[in-house]
């Protein structure tokens, strides 16, 4: 994604160092909610929400690390229309590379098995992507995430 937007390769490096660190928090969240395989309650889902604010304060407190990797744990849940968290962020108020890795986080997060959810078929998951297009993501990146003309075709050859 970071390629066919045209960042620059030292932008590129912030960007696949953010994607592997965006979840650094979850090490500060009991295992137990990890692993939870049913329903979490509001309280166990706020304490998992945490992981944000915990990931960018382990990050922002390792010399040599950018802040913008911090930047990045802090908000990937943020959604243009300012439903995520941990701050209810929207649009222009995000920033770009938390824009990013949260499409890739959501996108690994519905395509994998997980233990309160099986994966979704692939087409699953690009028909929610694309009903998300306008309103939680960004839709300049989701369109180079997943092209209309490549959703298009492929329902086409997979129509009944």
């Amino acid at each position: 994604m970071g390629t066919k937007l045209g960042l620059s390769k030292e932008i590129l490096s912030d960007l696949s160092l953010a994607a592997i660190l965006h979840d650094v928090g979850k090490t500060r969240i009991p295992e137990r909610l990890l692993e939870k395989p049913g329903k979490l309650t509001a309280t166990e889902y706020d304490e998992i929400k945490r992981h944000t604010i915990y990931g960018y304060e382990l990050l922002k407190s390792i010399p040599g690390i950018p802040p913008s990797i911090a930047l990045t744990a802090l908000q990937h849940h943020e959604r243009e229309d300012g439903q995520g968290y941990p701050h209810k962020l929207k649009g222009s108020n995000i920033y770009y590379l938390s824009k990013i890795v949260a499409i890739a986080d959501v996108f690994h997060a519905m395509s994998s098995d997980r233990v309160y959810h099986q994966a979704m078929p692939f087409y699953k998951v690009i028909e929610q992507m694309n009903r998300d297009v306008f309103g939680k993501f960004n839709p300049k990146m989701l369109l180079v995430f997943i092209p209309i003309d490549g959703y298009l075709s492929w329902e086409r050859s997979h129509a009944y």
